[in-house]
C-alpha cells in the first residue's frame, strides 16, 4: 500500500472536526486506499473500531443505503453514544440527497464525516452544507512513484509518461494487463460517472465527442467546429448541447480543460480550449503517436494543479504561453519543452511584462538567463519547492 503522505498531511488536522471531507478525484486514483489509510490512522491513535463506519455506495450490496430513509434508519442504529463517531462514505454521488441528508446529521450529532466522490459537480448539493472543506486527488505523483519504485528517475521519465500514476499500474508489470485496466477503468467512467449520474439518453453523441477531443489531441478545440464537423456528417446537434456534454465529460476528471486568460484585458477567453487527460495512461486510448512535448506539457499541468496552482494558457498579445500559474499573488509563465530552443527564448525576449519567466525542459545543463529561468524537468518533479 502507497502512503500518501501529501493528502494525510492536509487532511489530519480536519480528523476530530465536524465539518464534512470530501476527497474527490477521477476513478481509482487512490480515494479509497485513503480512506483506509486514515481509519488506520484514527485506529493507531486509540479510536475504537466500533466508532469507526464505512459504505462503499459503489457496491452492489449496499445500494439499499442509497435510499435516504434507509441510510437515515443505519446511521441512527449505529450511534449510540456521546463519543465521536467517525464516518466514511465511498462515492458519496450514489447517494440520494446525500448533502442534505449528511448536513443535518453533521449538525446534531457528534460525529466526523468523510466523503468521497468521483465528480467534482457537487456545487448544487454543497450550498446545502454550511460546513465543509474539499480536497482533490490525483494519481499517484512521479516523485511518490520514483521513491516506491526505486528506480533510476532520469530512465524512468518514459515509463510514467507512458503508463501514468494509477495505482493498479503497479501491481502488474506486464503491458497487455495494464492497457487492459486502464480500459476497464474508462469504460467503467464512462458509464458510472457519466452516462449513469448525468442520466445521459444520447449515448452515441457522448462517444462521438470524446472521440473527437481524443482525435484532435494536442490542439484547441473549438466547439463551433466541432458542431459543424457533426453537421457535416448529418449530425445536427446545438451549441448548448455540446456544452452540457462537455461539462458532464470534465466533471468526471476524464478531461481536464485548460482554459485561455488574456493577460492585458484579464478575462477568459471563450471558445476555445485544449484539454489534458487526467491520467498520462489515458493516452493509450489514441490510435496515433503523441509528441512528447505534449505529453510532457500534461505532466507538469497535472502537477501544477496538485501543488494548487490555478493553471491557464497565457496569452500575451499574439504571444501563447502554455501556462500562466497563479498561487495567490504569485504568478509565472511556463513554457514546456522537450529541449530548449532558441525560439523560446524569443518569444520571452518580445514579453515586457513583470511576471516570473520560466522553461521546462528535459535538458540537464541549466540555461537560465537574466530574464528566464530554467528548471530541468525531472528536478522540478522530484522537489517540492516551486
Amino acid at each position: 500500500m502507497i502512503i500518501r503522505d501529501n493528502y494525510l498531511e492536509k487532511i489530519r488536522p480536519y480528523y476530530n472536526e465536524r465539518v464534512i471531507k470530501i476527497i474527490n478525484g477521477v476513478r481509482r486514483c487512490g480515494k479509497t486506499t485513503l480512506i483506509e489509510q486514515i481509519i488506520d490512522e484514527l485506529i493507531n491513535n486509540g479510536v475504537s473500531n466500533d466508532h469507526i463506519y464505512i459504505i462503499d455506495f459503489d457496491k452492489y450490496e449496499n445500494s439499499i443505503y442509497t435510499n435516504s430513509s434507509k441510510i437515515t434508519k443505519y446511521l441512527d442504529s449505529i450511534i449510540k453514544d456521546n463519543k465521536m463517531y467517525y464516518l466514511f462514505f465511498d462515492e458519496v454521488q450514489n447517494l440520494n440527497d446525500w448533502s442534505k441528508l449528511l448536513g443535518f446529521y453533521n449538525s446534531i450529532k457528534k460525529i466526523s464525516i468523510f466523503v468521497t466522490s468521483s465528480s467534482y459537480d457537487l456545487n448544487n448539493e454543497l450550498s446545502l452544507i454550511n460546513d465543509y472543506v474539499w480536497f482533490t486527488m490525483y494519481p499517484i505523483s512521479y516523485k511518490e512513484l520514483c521513491s516506491i519504485k526505486e528506480v533510476d528517475s532520469k530512465k524512468y521519465l518514459s515509463e510514467y509518461l507512458k503508463w501514468g500514476g494509477m495505482p493498479y499500474q503497479l501491481s502488474n508489470n506486464n503491458n497487455s494487463f495494464k492497457k487492459t485496466a486502464m480500459v476497464n477503468v474508462y469504460n467503467t467512467l464512462i458509464v458510472k460517472d457519466i452516462i449513469t449520474r448525468f442520466n445521459l439518453k444520447d449515448v452515441e453523441l457522448l462517444d462521438r465527442i470524446i472521440n473527437y477531443i481524443l482525435d484532435n489531441i494536442p490542439n484547441q478545440l473549438s466547439v463551433k467546429n466541432m458542431s459543424k464537423l457533426f453537421a457535416s456528417y448529418d449530425r445536427k446537434v446545438s451549441l448548448d448541447t455540446l456544452y452540457n456534454y462537455l461539462e458532464c465529460i470534465e466533471s468526471s476528471f476524464l478531461l481536464c480543460k485548460l482554459e485561455r486568460y488574456d493577460m492585458k484585458e484579464k478575462r477568459i477567453i471563450s471558445g476555445k480550449a485544449k484539454y489534458y487527460l487526467s491520467d498520462l495512461s489515458m493516452y493509450n486510448l489514441i490510435d496515433k503517436e503523441i509528441d512528447t512535448k505534449y505529453k510532457l506539457e500534461n505532466l507538469i499541468y497535472l502537477e501544477l494543479i496538485s501543488r494548487g496552482y490555478d493553471v491557464k494558457q497565457a496569452i500575451v498579445g499574439l504571444k501563447e504561453i502554455d501556462f500562466i500559474a497563479t498561487k495567490g499573488k504569485e504568478k509565472k509563465y511556463i513554457e514546456v519543452c522537450e529541449y530548449i530552443t532558441e525560439d523560446i527564448f524569443k518569444k520571452y525576449n518580445r514579453i515586457t511584462d513583470d511576471v516570473e519567466k520560466y522553461i521546462f525542459s528535459l535538458d540537464e545543463n541549466n540555461f537560465s538567463s537574466k530574464k528566464v529561468k530554467h528548471l530541468n524537468i525531472i528536478k522540478f518533479l522530484l522537489n517540492k519547492n516551486f
